[in-house]
This record gives C-alpha cells, structure tokens and sequence, in this order.
C-alpha cells in the first residue's frame, strides 16, 4: 500500500511538473512533450 500510494504521488507531481513546463513554454509544447 505504502509503494502504490508513493507511486501515485509521484505520478502527480511528475504530471504536475510537465504542465508548469507546458506553460512556462507554449512556444515548443511539441518538443516538451516529445522530451517527456
């Protein structure tokens, strides 16, 4: 349970951090996307 629930946390801030890329960036959001 403790492994799932760290995972899942991981899984938001990793998403939370490639959309704060995403918008700090809407010049290249391809090729952020594509390095991510």
């Amino acid at each position: 349970y403790l492994q799932a629930h760290w995972l899942a946390g991981a899984m938001l801030v990793f998403s939370f951090l490639v959309l704060l890329a995403l918008a700090t960036e809407p010049m290249t959001p391809l090729s952020r996307s594509a390095v991510f």
